[in-house]
């Protein structure tokens, strides 16, 4: 079914599917427009956006979202970016969950100073709006430190710091870690990166990984550029190909138990895209999930760590790589 984003993403269209298969060489293509991606709900909670071929033409985000309740927020974030509530016991909306999976890279376009903004996470980019917050019973709380600015350690820089915010727990209590790995074939020709990452902002969190191509393969660049002379775009010049995979294995924490176990895992692939990534999000309440057929989560157990399983495949050859974002599940994942 298609998506209805409203003010944030009207100008989607339909899914085209990336699916595997052979890899071919096509022809090197000359400098084009970019198309807009490509998206689609294909269940209740999932969310594709297909940027593959580089089609990342990403719309701008005019409108700050303000909520006065979590409810509202949640119920917005259903209708919009096809969500799943949250409800407490007591059957109160107290937040919202997905997954989106995206294909290739997005970017903005910033007419005002003729250049490409990167969209590294959708979800927290529309959320946060064009300065990346959400403004919440009155109070701003950053969703989107691209463009808010805050650092890892959720440091609020002295400008926005004397902007009237009375101190960081107005804006948000913050935490992001990150791994990356690169790999590469024999001869050093074709190489992918892997990424896997666990963010946790007051209002936003978001845990996955990410396989995207470093060396060889499919190579596309992109730059500002007018479309019909008015229009702020992106243009794109590509050649090559490739294949890409990530697997993104989840590990959470059963109630009352100190382990860390397997809970779930999810698994796309793209054929001519500089990335894919698989990524869980929500807001206002920690991610959680009921485990796959087998495993100790029989009920929900909260997300605390991802092991990324990255692939890519290229004419010049393959390589693969694992990434950990948790301790715990190192001598599991990184072998």
């Amino acid at each position: 079914m298609r998506m209805n984003l409203a003010l944030t993403v009207a100008m989607f269209v339909a899914l085209a599917a990336c699916a595997g298969g052979p890899v071919k060489e096509p022809p090197a293509v000359s400098e084009v427009l970019a198309s807009e991606p490509v998206v689609t709900q294909e269940r209740p909670g999932l969310l594709v956006i297909d940027a593959s071929g580089g089609n990342g033409v990403f719309p701008t985000q005019p409108v700050q979202l303000q909520f006065d309740s979590k409810a509202a927020a949640a119920k917005w974030a259903a209708e919009h970016l096809n969500a799943e509530l949250v409800y407490d016991d007591n059957r109160n909306v107290v937040g919202a969950r997905g997954l989106v999976i995206q294909l290739g890279e997005l970017f903005e376009a910033d007419g005002k100073t003729e250049s490409l903004i990167s969209v590294e996470d959708p979800i927290a980019h529309i959320l946060g709006g064009p300065d990346g917050y959400v403004i919440f019973k009155g109070k701003k709380s950053c969703v989107n430190p691209a463009k808010c600015r805050v650092d890892q350690q959720g440091r609020l820089p002295t400008l926005l710091a004397s902007a009237g915010f009375d101190s960081i727990l107005d804006v948000q209590i913050a935490s992001h870690a990150s791994a990356s790995r690169t790999a590469c074939n024999a001869a050093n020709t074709y190489c992918i990166k892997g990424k896997s990452w666990d963010t946790n902002w007051w209002v936003y969190h978001s845990i996955g990984s990410k396989t995207s191509q470093d060396k060889g393969g499919f190579r596309i660049t992109h730059h500002f550029c007018w479309k019909w002379g008015f229009i702020p775009w992106v243009c794109s010049k590509k050649e090559g190909s490739n294949h890409l995979e990530v697997t993104a294995k989840f590990f959470g924490e059963p109630f009352g138990s100190p382990n860390t176990v397997f809970v779930m895992d999810r698994f796309r692939q793209c054929n001519n895209c500089k990335s894919v990534k698989a990524r869980l999000w929500s807001i206002f309440v920690s991610i959680s999930s009921t485990g796959a057929p087998g495993t100790l989560c029989t009920v929900e157990c909260e997300l605390t760590g991802v092991c990324g399983i990255h692939f890519g495949r290229g004419p010049e050859g393959n390589a693969r790589t694992n990434t950990a974002k948790n301790d715990h599940i190192n001598s599991v994942c990184l072998r």
